[in-house]
């Protein structure tokens, strides 16, 4: 028997129940309906009757026989009546069983009419609460049934996965019940199938609710008139909706061919892969219709109708395209229905005739072998409990004050361990556990998930162990995907390496259990959820689904799901991706899948292509797969083509390359193809042709300017001067290149632009690139009109000054302010709100890169900080551009925004970028960040030249670190003078355009150079001799810091501590000469590194000389090591330090931390450091601040140390390293940073729990 909201047995709650009720108004006891079933309904309505006495009864007697519905308007008035009943349809729903369960649970009375009245009595009682309408459908005049269905199939409003049960009602009843309420019998399935994305976009699970009624499918089949509405709605997201529910339906497109081929040419890319896996059930179904669109649709369909005719027209199909070519008139489709018919190039039959089959895969071991453990198991399962115990213990006592905490703290009873143990060496899927792992809610568990990874439990006691975690239910568990199984395995993987899923897998068929878990899990592994699946490479996978090839099909859309949902697929694009994971982990793609794989690696699109490109690495001719398609008729292959061609360095493709570039015509595939051949090693000289750009450009602008570049101000384009001869560069090869690259739309300069551009004069160079840059950046920000601006103002002012009334707790700011007021507080912002966007015309950007210099770097800075939150995409856009812009200031401000900016997809962005430069450049890095240093215009003595032609100027740095100006007789001045007359005044103008310009760059180089210094000792990074002496030491600017650092040298078992001077000698602490050998490495001294006495003595070095230390190297703090010799992956040694949220970001800013990710409901709860060079973040956690942030009252929790992979911030589950996986400086290091925000507040409070406002 279910138990029963606030009662142990259902049945003594209504004997209860009779015991307190009166008799008036029970004739609804009179009807003919089984009465034990109707108590359960009376008995749910009897919450209402402490609102309004007697109205259960009332409502009983409306529901059962019908008659005076003024009851129904007395529910509706009751404000509380939603939550009294707990009604399903509310948005906070999330309760226990309920006797109204049990009646939808149990009925067999089928009356239309009573379930219809009753659906009215649950609408009028969700009208008082918050509800969740589950079907747009119905809103207008069915709105009972919304209500309805929630508690016929016993779902929650909010609850994911949706996993309905199956009402006692079929859908003929079900469309009887709309009829009594006045609507039509179709509206049952306008109901699953509508959804108004404008209102109700989020509500893509509805249908799965309707689809679980009984004869649904029939339904569907009765009213194919609503159906096609349905699909015929105009949004894209309504009809992959409709799509997904008939799918999930087992609805066959036979029933509606000629709308199923509709959606399968649409326009929108979604619509069309979900109608042609809904096609690809019963493909002959639509073969005639198919047929009526390539002979008759628009070009964009036929184009669609070609593709898909060719895969699933049959034998046929050739025929019929063939005798379509000749009458074909878009060329886009006959290149289309060429390449189909093109006789297979040899490439593709030797492909055919060496497809490798896929290795014989080795027995397995006995994994049930060596089951026995021996009696220390036992001993430490005793301690594992007993500190559980404890430590469970300890979080009650901080957290039993809060709303959620459990009334006492969970418990395991130490007899658990003999039980465990025994369990451990017998289990299987019929045993039972006596003692299950309590649910605490609370944390704590750690000890228990990390005993999965001890050295003598084979793979047999591991999974044994996850089923005792589990309490018995593994094999239940869905997809294995978070939850303790995957903790468990996850500290398994960790600490022993990757897990042989195929081995995984027969342990798990060994002990009875289900093995698809493994599979679904690891397709479904996203960088959001950290566990087992993200930590397990593809190559230690690939023979699990090696046996499983159906599970990938299916994930790639190939196939329909053998067990197919009517849930929406949320994981789908997740399955698609990791799917090809999966298969770059095959030692070579299995031959049945190469035909689909080749046509999706050159056809897919951009975050598809390379995930199935790589998948292809190892593919049977591979390079003469993708040289063939160089010569496909459809211009995206030619390009994918040539892309892929030149990402994998393919030499062999040089020839090739060299051919098509010759025939090409198009401007896109042969960008990529000369790109390709420079990636290759080959000049683009050889495509210069200057004498034909003016025609090229003439010919192109009379094709006119692109819609998206109409705004650009072509009339005050800079002049520029070829640099050989002089000659001005026709203004209509720059506009051409302007419109040619606005149709590109990519960021980044082709080498063909990139050389024409190193062409120009170099002043004219960079002053284009900066009027290009600015003028885009301009028009992406341009305001609205001062009129739009206070409309808005006001309209935001009236929403905010009636927000503060009604709800005053969340619209403090607010408070006791006029309308007025708040108006002129919020004007200024709406004054600089932008109009649009540039996005459209961001390709223009590629010519800023091309030609930009040195002023490059500082808009795009100032930009990303100030619009970094609402545009990231044209912040991503100048972040590429800025990548190609050749000058060290580009480059350093990329690595900067890579470390420290405070947008995570920013950061993630501009280090893939910087990566990508020194692979360009075959540097790591670290070498990047030293050897792309700007010098602010000194030269190797550290002067900068400034000359008037007739005077020259000197500028060089003080003790301080600023300019400082020298008149010809070296006399100091405050600023450069005007010209005199004999001075040269263009001269003198570019003189003081570099003073400024190198001020500026000097303080950036000083700023980032400081930071970049520190980071290297943190990471104990080390120089070759050769690299630090020309780098560092000799550099203009930076050698003043390395004087103000200790630094050691090792070589071999030597090592020698030293300081560089003004001279660039070397000295040690004693003041000896030093002189290193290019085998010595040198790196940054600290106290963790040496010994106390030298720790000393180079303090007293500094103090002896009047040297400020760069940065603090010896005398802070060290964490104590543990005696588990660090391999703890936190440290909590100032959790619970109190101390004000804004005083903590003072310090975590200054320290170099920035914000971490924002979770739900706007909460953040981290600082973080980053490291990008030795690719660690350091992850210092408190109790947490909202946003907007608020002064409140937090304490300190952990600091923890984390990889900077492809996972984001707040990676659910992610399991931080070891510390003894953490540099020993780096360790030291950011404690300290963790013990000084701590320090901020008043210290530690056992209090903390409650006192912080978490």
């Amino acid at each position: 028997m279910p138990k029963v909201r606030g009662n142990p047995d259902c049945r003594t709650m209504l004997k209860w129940l009779k015991n307190m009720r009166g008799t008036t108004g029970e004739n609804w006891r009179k009807a003919q309906h089984p009465v034990g079933e109707l108590e359960y309904l009376w008995s749910s309505f009897h919450a209402l009757d402490s609102l309004k006495p007697d109205v259960a009864d009332r409502i009983m007697n409306f529901i059962v026989l019908g008659g005076d519905d003024s009851v129904l308007k007395e529910i509706s008035s009751m404000p509380a009546a939603s939550g009294a009943l707990g009604l399903r349809s509310r948005s906070d729903s999330g309760r226990e069983v309920t006797e109204r369960d049990l009646f939808f649970s149990s009925t067999t009375i089928s009356e239309p009419e009573l379930h219809w009245r009753l659906g009215l009595v649950l609408h009028a009682a969700s009208l008082t609460g918050r509800r969740v309408d589950i079907a747009p459908g119905l809103l207008v005049g069915a709105d009972f049934l919304d209500s309805y269905i929630w508690e016929a199939t016993q779902c929650n409003g909010y609850s994911y996965p949706r996993r309905p049960k199956t009402p006692k009602l079929s859908a003929p009843e079900f469309e009887r019940m709309l009829e009594l309420n006045g609507n039509p019998a179709s509206k049952l399935v306008r109901a699953a199938l509508f959804i108004d994305p404008s209102t109700h976009g989020w509500l893509s699970h509805s249908g799965s609710l309707f689809t679980s009624i009984k004869g649904f499918h029939d339904a569907l089949v009765r009213h194919l008139n609503e159906v096609r509405a349905c699909l015929a709605h105009a949004d894209h997201r309504a009809k992959t909706h409709a799509i997904g529910v008939l799918q999930g339906a087992l609805f066959s497109p036979k029933h509606v061919p000629d709308t199923a081929v509709k959606l399968a040419v649409d326009s929108s890319k979604v619509v069309r892969e979900a109608a042609q896996a809904w096609i690809d059930r019963d493909p002959k179904s639509v073969v005639p219709q198919l047929q009526q669109v390539v002979e008759a649709g628009s070009p964009e369909e036929r184009l669609h109708a070609v593709r898909l005719f060719a895969r699933i027209g049959g034998e046929g199909a050739q025929a019929v395209l063939q005798e379509r070519l000749p009458a074909e008139k878009s060329k886009k489709v006959a290149e289309l229905i060429e390449s189909i018919l093109r006789p297979p190039s040899e490439a593709d039959l030797a492909a055919e005739t060496s497809s490798t089959e896929l290795p014989a895969l080795p027995s397995l071991p006995d994994v049930m072998a060596d089951q026995a453990l021996d009696a220390s198991i036992l001993e430490e399962l005793h301690t594992i409990i007993e500190k559980t115990n404890v430590t469970w213990a300890s979080l009650w006592e901080r957290q039993k004050s809060q709303s959620w905490a459990p009334k006492k703290p969970p418990h395991i009873q130490p007899a658990s361990a003999k039980e465990w143990f025994a369990l451990l060496q017998n289990l299987d899927s019929n045993s039972r556990i006596q003692h299950a792992v309590p649910h605490s809610g609370m944390g704590g568990r750690e000890l228990l998930e990390e005993f999965a990874a001890h050295p003598k439990l084979r793979l047999v006691h591991v999974l044994r162990w996850c089923t005792i975690m589990q309490g018995g239910s593994f094999h239940h568990m869905p997809s294995g995907h978070l939850g303790l199984v995957s903790a468990c395995l996850t500290a398994r993987i960790l600490k022993h390496g990757p897990i042989d899923y195929r081995e995984l897998a027969e342990v798990c068929h060994r002990l009875g259990f289900d093995s698809d878990w493994i599979g679904q899990g690891w397709l479904q592994a996203d960088p959001y959820f950290k566990n087992m699946f993200n930590a397990e490479p593809p190559e230690f996978v690939w023979s699990y689904f090696a046996e499983r090839l159906t599970m990938l099909e299916e994930a790639l859309g190939w196939k329909h799901a053998s067990n197919p949902s009517t849930q929406p697929d949320y994981w789908a694009a997740t399955r698609r991706s990791n799917a090809w994971r999966a298969l770059a982990g095959f030692p070579t793609p299995p031959p049945s899948f190469l035909d689909r794989m080749w046509e999706t690696a050159l056809s897919a699109g951009k975050t598809e292509r390379p995930l199935v490109q790589e998948a292809l690495l190892r593919a049977p001719n591979r390079d003469a797969r993708i040289i063939a398609a160089l010569s496909s008729g459809l211009q995206d292959q030619r390009t994918a083509a040539a892309e892929w061609l030149g990402r994998i360095k393919a030499e062999v493709a040089i020839p090739a390359l060299r051919t098509a570039v010759a025939r090409e015509k198009h401007d896109v595939p042969k960008a990529a193809m000369i790109g390709a051949l420079e990636r290759l090693g080959v000049s683009p000289d050889e495509f210069l042709d200057r004498k034909g750009l003016q025609a090229e450009a003439v010919k192109l602008l009379g094709k006119g300017i692109p819609a998206a570049l109409q705004w650009f101000p072509f009339a005050q384009l800079p002049v520029v001067h070829w640099a050989d001869n002089g000659e001005v560069v026709a203004p209509e090869i720059l506009k051409g290149w302007l419109a040619q690259s606005c149709k590109l739309k990519q960021p980044e300069p082709g080498a063909l632009l990139r050389r024409y551009a190193q062409s120009f004069r170099p002043e004219d160079r960079a002053a284009l690139g900066e009027y290009v840059l600015d003028a885009w950046m301009a028009e992406d920000v341009m305001p609205i009109t001062r009129q739009e601006a206070e409309k808005s103002a006001m309209n935001l002012a009236q929403t905010f000054h009636q927000s503060a009334i009604q709800y005053p707790q969340y619209y403090s700011a607010y408070q006791g302010k006029s309308l007025e007021q708040i108006y002129a507080s919020l004007l200024p912002n709406q004054l600089e709100a932008p109009r649009g966007s540039a996005t459209d015309s961001k390709g223009i950007l590629a010519l800023a890169a091309a030609c930009a210099g040195t002023s490059a770097a500082e808009p795009v800075a100032r930009y990303l900080k100030k619009w970094y939150g609402t545009r990231v995409h044209q912040a991503k856009a100048l972040l590429q551009m800025l990548a190609w812009v050749d000058h060290p200031n580009a480059t350093q401000t990329l690595l900067a925004i890579g470390t420290r900016f405070r947008t995570k997809s920013l950061q993630e962005e501009a280090t893939k970028l910087a990566r990508e430069i020194a692979e360009r450049k075959g540097w790591s890095l670290a070498e990047l960040a030293d050897r792309t240093i700007p010098t602010a215009g000194l030269d190797e003595q550290g002067l900068l030249e400034l000359d008037y032609g007739a005077r020259q100027f000197q500028a060089r740095l003080d003790a301080d670190l600023n300019l400082t100006l020298a008149d010809p007789d070296g006399k100091t001045i405050k600023s450069l003078p005007e010209p005199r007359k004999d001075d040269h005044e263009e001269l003198a103008a570019a003189a003081k355009k570099q003073l400024a310009t190198s001020r500026k760059e000097l303080k950036q180089v000083l700023e980032q150079q400081r930071m970049n210094l520190y980071e290297a000792m943190c990471v104990e990074r080390a120089w070759d001799y050769e690299d630090w002496e020309p780098y560092l030491n000799r550099h203009p600017v930076v050698r003043h810091y390395c004087q103000r650092i200790v630094w050691m040298a090792k070589r071999g078992e030597e090592t020698v501590w030293f300081r560089p001077l003004a001279d660039g000698t070397l000295s040690d602490v004693e003041d000896n000469a030093l002189t290193l050998q290019p085998d010595h490495r040198i790196s940054i001294g600290h106290h963790t590194t040496t010994s106390l006495e030298n720790a000393k003595a180079w303090i007293q070095h500094f103090d002896d000389y009047e040297v400020t230390p760069l940065f603090e190297q010896f005398g802070r703090s060290t964490p104590e090591s543990t005696s588990d010799g660090n391999e703890r992956r936190e440290l909590k040694d100032f959790e619970g330090w109190l101390v004000e949220t804004f005083k903590l970001r003072t310090r975590a800013t200054k320290l170099g931390y920035t914000r971490g990710a924002t979770g739900d409901g706007g909460w953040f709860n981290d600082y973080v450091k980053r490291f990008t060079t030795t690719g660690i973040r350091a992850v210092v956690e408190f109790t947490g601040n909202s946003l907007p942030e608020e002064n409140r009252t937090a304490a300190m929790l952990k600091l923890s140390f984390h990889r900077e992979d492809s996972s984001p911030d707040h990676s659910y589950g992610s399991v931080g390293l070891r510390l003894s996986e953490v540099p020993t400086v780096l360790l030291a290091e950011c404690w300290n940073d963790f013990r000084q925000m701590a320090a901020e507040g008043p210290g530690y409070d056992a209090d903390w729990a409650k006192k912080s406002q978490s």
